[in-house]
């Protein structure tokens, strides 16, 4: 009985070792990665901006310099949403299909209005 047990035991293993392994093939086609600088409106960077992708799970924040990175599907047409204390929000639309982003991209928040 204690055999049997140790048996399925390393075959739940081996199959737990070599699943990832098939998952992760062609992760990278299926994805790209948008880099680009967020700043307010006289172009300092702007800190702990938050950057969502509609429709999918997950946040990025900016980094101190104003900079972040984020992986996207290879989907067409994303909605990416920014949004921060103080600062209106944006929405920006890219089409990561044909656009790796590889180039620098600069995202400018307006503050908001007063009431």
């Amino acid at each position: 009985m204690r055999l049997k047990n140790l048996v399925y035991l390393f075959t739940a293993i081996c199959i737990l070792a070599v699943v990832p392994s098939f998952a992760g093939n062609g992760e990278k086609e299926k994805t790209a990665t948008v880099q680009a600088l967020v700043v307010d409106e006289s172009g300092e960077p702007l800190a702990g901006v938050a950057v969502r992708i509609q429709g999918y799970a997950g946040v990025v924040y900016t980094n101190l310099d104003g900079q972040f990175e984020i992986p996207v599907p290879k989907t067409g047409k994303l909605n990416i949403s920014l949004s921060t204390i103080s600062y209106q929000e944006k929405q920006i639309s890219l089409d990561s299909k044909n656009n790796s982003n590889s180039g620098s991209l600069t995202i400018s928040l307006e503050p908001q209005k007063a009431f």
